[in-house]
């Protein structure tokens, strides 16, 4: 996350410190930040030099250079903490504890020293994670300033990097489009803006992408129509927006075979109004404000299809390949493929901020930032250090570097989790896990969190 800085980055001028070298008379930046994470080390640590007129290095040069963020940039409530003011050794300074306190675009670092002339960074972007989504063998995760990343399989484009590489570790989202939420599928992904605008990009055999053809694009395109959508829900073949007033659309795959799939949004039910959706491999979910469950067949214009009533306090509903989910205030945590089911849960009043329906295993966030998985762990993806089943929850073993979990995503085969920085386990087959790295054959399996390695 760092760069050797350009000529830009330093202005000429007079000063003071005097060796072999000649006369001290700039700073110049030898490492700089690009794009750091928020509440993060810098690293590689910020790196200046002292220079004379001729730009060599003053190595006698052992006064005081102090680093402040630039006025007038970033965010205006931003702070830099850690040790801003160190003494050069052999006229070098190393800034190596430095970290920016809030995400923005646009930062600077400027560095002075008496009266040397100051040097400023290049602008570079501080980040820090809003969402992450689980698809078919890949994540992806959105910042709070908009830049989307993906990584893992990408066989059909579904990373949106311009690309059919698959990515072991996370690349940025191409057309730099600030997103606001982003969803995965089994091999396409989609994503919403702050203005209520989707783009999807990824495989399109069946319209999922929602552009009005069957194309695959490994970059996003804009789904057709024009509709502000308050929410998108991307599962198996088909995708859903959720408009402000309730109204679902759909696109994509209908089990009723290849002449009933639609390329373009259409309506589900113009009697039904939903509040939230959730989407599994064949069919998407939604609530209504009276706390009535449906579930329809993507496109299949058939919100009676199944109807599952609930009691009061109706809390949150989650979908994943073969699963649904949904939980209520009062300690009820019910699942179901084809008939829905009771799940034992450990004190089940305290596992509904998160839970995210995986292919064979469910996790959940606690409201304290705990995070716990059960269900099938042959790769480790329930993060307990085993590859033992669990039939009740588990928690996932692993510090987090000291910091609560706020969101999680259960995928097939591997789990991810925010916890200010991302994390993964589980299985690494297509680079899921998005450690980087030289890729081992046979794919090595994570069975506890392990860091994302982020550009």
């Amino acid at each position: 996350m760092v760069a050797g800085c350009s000529a830009s980055c330093s202005n000429s001028g007079d000063g003071t410190g005097v060796d072999g070298a000649g006369q001290a008379t700039r700073l110049a930046f030898l490492v700089q930040p690009t794009n750091v994470q928020a509440v993060r080390i810098i690293a590689p640590p910020v790196t200046v030099a002292i220079l004379d007129h001729n730009g060599k290095t003053v190595t006698s040069f052992a006064d005081t250079v102090t680093v402040a963020l630039a006025p007038g940039v970033g965010s205006p409530n931003a702070r830099l903490l850690g040790t801003r003011r160190v003494k050069a050794v052999a006229g070098i300074a190393t800034f190596d504890d430095i970290m920016v306190s809030e995400s923005a675009d646009g930062y600077r670092l400027v560095v002075s020293a008496g009266s040397l002339t100051n040097a400023t960074t290049d602008v570079f972007s501080v980040y820090r994670f809003s969402s992450i989504v689980a698809g078919g063998e890949h994540f992806c995760v959105v910042t709070e300033h908009g830049a989307a990343y993906c990584w893992g399989r990408n066989s059909n484009g579904e990373l949106g990097d311009g690309t059919t590489s698959p990515r072991n570790a996370p690349v940025r989202v191409s057309g730099d489009i600030p997103f606001d939420s982003v969803t995965a599928g089994e091999a396409h992904s989609c994503a919403l803006t702050r203005a209520g605008a989707a783009y999807c990009w990824g495989r399109n055999d069946s319209g999922q992408l929602g552009d009005g053809t069957t194309t695959n694009r490994s970059q996003p395109v804009a789904v057709v129509g024009g509709i502000g959508f308050r929410s998108l829900e991307a599962s198996g073949s088909h995708t859903c927006g959720l408009t402000s007033d309730g109204t679902v659309y759909c696109w994509g795959w209908s089990p009723r075979g290849a002449a009933s799939s639609r390329p373009s949004p259409t309506v589900v039910s113009s009697a039904v109004k939903f509040v939230k959706l959730a989407g599994r491999l064949r069919d998407i979910c939604g609530f209504t404000a009276g706390e009535e469950i449906y579930c329809w067949d993507a496109v299949g214009l058939r919100a009676e299809r199944f109807l599952y009533a609930t009691t009061s306090g109706l809390r949150g509903l989650s979908g994943g390949f073969d699963s649904m989910c949904y939980w209520r205030v009062f300690g009820t945590l019910i699942c179901w493929s084809e008939s829905p089911a009771v799940v034992t849960m450990r004190d089940i009043s305290d596992f509904t901020m998160r839970l995210s329906v995986g292919a064979g295993h469910t996790c959940s966030v606690t409201q304290q930032g705990e995070a716990f998985c059960w269900g099938a762990n042959a790769h480790g993806q329930v993060g307990d250090g085993t590859r033992i089943d669990r039939s009740i929850q588990f928690e996932v073993t692993g510090a987090f570097a000291g910091f609560g979990v706020f969101k999680i995503a259960a995928g097939q085969g591997a789990t991810c989790a925010i916890a200010l920085e991302v994390y993964c386990w589980g299985s690494d087959a297509s680079g899921q896990l998005g450690i980087g790295g030289v890729p081992t054959s046979p794919p090595s399996d994570r069975l506890t969190p392990t860091r994302v390695r982020f550009p």
